[in-house]
C-alpha cells in the first residue's frame, strides 16, 4: 500500500494549548523533533527543534507535493520508511504530543508515523492509520496500549495525539485528535504513566 505523509512535529508536553498544535507549527515552538518534508531530493531529511534529529529516507519513499509544502510517498515495502533513530527527550517520559499531516492513498492503506519497535515490541508512541480502517493513537509501554477512532478515507487530516501521563484512565491518558476535533476513542490496554524507552 502507498502512503502519503506530509509535515510532522513532536513535542514533550500535553497539548494544553491546542490551538498550538492543530496549527503549522514552526521551530520555534519547543518542539522536539519537527520534520518540514520539504526536500526534492536526496536520502537526509532535515529537522528542526531542540532535538534536531534528521532522518534517512530509505529505499521505496520518495518527496512529493503535499498538504503542507512537501512530503513523502512511501510504497508499503518493509523498506520504505524515514529513521530518524531514538529520540531520547521523549522516552520515559510523563507528556509528549505528536502531530502529522497524513493522507491514505487508497482506503485500508497502512499508514504509520512514530516511534516504533520491532513487530511485536510492544514499544510505540505512534499515530497509525491502520489497515482496518481504524486511527490508532497509539502509547504502548511494554504492551499494546493505544485508543482508536474510524477513519478510512483518502483526505489530507492533521492527526495529534496527546499524551499526559499524570492523567488517570486511559481517556485521561492518551486523547487524539482530527482536524482539531477530539475524538471519542475505543480504547485496548492499558495506557501508563510514562512513553515508552
Amino acid at each position: 500500500m502507498r502512503w502519503l505523509i506530509a509535515l510532522a512535529a513532536l513535542c514533550g508536553c500535553t497539548g494544553s494549548d491546542l490551538s498550538s498544535l492543530t496549527e503549522a507549527l514552526t521551530p520555534s515552538d519547543g518542539l522536539v523533533g519537527y520534520w518540514s518534508l520539504d526536500e526534492t531530493s536526496g536520502t537526509v531529511v532535515s529537522a528542526q527543534g531542540s532535538g534536531a534529529h534528521p532522518g534517512m529516507r530509505q529505499s521505496g519513499c520518495v518527496f512529493a507535493p503535499a498538504q503542507v509544502g512537501g512530503g513523502i510517498i512511501c510504497d508499503g515495502s518493509t523498506s520504505a520508511y524515514i529513521s530518524v533513530g531514538n529520540i531520547q527527550q521523549i522516552n520515559g517520559k510523563p507528556a509528549a504530543s505528536l502531530c502529522a499531516w497524513m493522507r491514505r492513498l487508497a482506503p485500508y492503506a497502512k499508514v504509520e508515523i512514530g516511534k516504533q519497535t520491532p513487530a511485536g515490541g510492544g514499544n510505540d508512541f505512534a499515530l497509525e492509520l491502520w489497515s482496518d480502517g481504524k486511527l490508532d493513537f497509539n502509547a504502548s509501554s511494554n504492551g499494546g496500549a493505544f485508543g482508536e477512532t474510524p477513519l478510512n478515507d483518502t483526505a489530507w487530516h492533521h492527526v495529534c495525539e496527546v499524551f499526559d501521563g499524570t492523567a488517570s484512565g486511559n481517556a485521561g491518558r492518551l486523547r487524539g485528535y482530527v482536524d482539531g476535533v477530539q475524538q471519542v476513542l475505543g480504547y485496548t490496554g492499558t495506557v501508563k504513566s510514562l512513553t515508552t524507552s
